[in-house]
């Protein structure tokens, strides 16, 4: 008996809007549980990176500990266990030295930055390289003439608060530190000048293989925005 393509579509098994709704929520779900996967999996890798010093640690404690318990009368699959723990402590340092994470490669950015305004305030006073990494052009000129005012020495990043980056494009980042510097200027009586503590917090971007400042904001150590605290660079343009 001949099958007419009408006939083929009737007979084909219907499918409910309860049906098609059910599969396309089973399909983000496993979508969902995916990304969540691979941002465990990344994070993981991350804090291998980062932290190689720690995870060594672990591994040689849990390495240890397996092979005590196989000499204590354990299995011997417990020894092998053990032994791989100790055998992956050479290969964490490996990729802890060979791979440089973006929190990483944010933190050298700034140290590097930082040495830069040290060396332009024992210098000449040229501060082009140490405002590169900031992206607009207004916002440079502002931070070059207030370096040039205040003239820090010694100018250290003494800790990092957080540093947050969205895996957006392009990339953007969230840093929160502490920095002090040695602050000398014509306005200030004191001619070896006086330490200033601050927190700064910058927003970042990601530009091209660098990360660009696109905003800063200093304020006091602990509380909130003082006097001379800032929204972003061109506030201080008229101090």
């Amino acid at each position: 008996m001949a099958i007419t393509a009408s006939t083929a579509v009737r007979r084909l098994p219907s499918v409910s809007k309860a049906e098609a709704s059910y599969g396309e929520a089973k399909l983000q779900r496993s979508e969902i549980t995916a990304k969540r996967n691979y941002g465990r999996s990344e994070s993981n890798l991350t804090y291998i990176t980062e932290q190689p010093v720690v995870a060594g640690a672990v591994l040689a404690v849990l390495g240890i500990g397996l092979l005590i318990a196989w000499v204590r009368g354990g299995v011997g699959k417990v020894a092998v266990a053990g032994l791989v723990c100790l055998a992956m402590i050479p290969i964490v340092f490996a990729i802890g030295a060979s791979i440089e994470t973006e929190r990483e490669l944010i933190q050298r950015t700034l140290k590097e930055s930082a040495r830069e305004i040290r060396e332009a305030s024992a210098g000449a006073g040229d501060y082009a390289k140490a405002v590169a990494l900031i992206a607009d052009d207004t916002e440079r000129d502002a931070a070059k003439r207030l370096l040039k005012t205040y003239r820090p020495q010694q100018a250290t990043i003494t800790g990092f608060r957080s540093i947050k980056i969205n895996q957006g494009t392009p990339m953007t980042a969230k840093v929160d530190l502490n920095a002090r510097g040695r602050v000398k200027s014509p306005r200030i009586r004191n001619p070896d000048g006086f330490t200033v503590p601050r927190r700064i917090i910058l927003e970042m971007r990601k530009d091209g293989e660098a990360w660009k400042v696109v905003s800063f904001q200093h304020l006091p150590i602990a509380g909130r925005a003082d006097s001379f605290s800032n929204k972003k660079l061109s506030d201080l343009k008229g101090r």
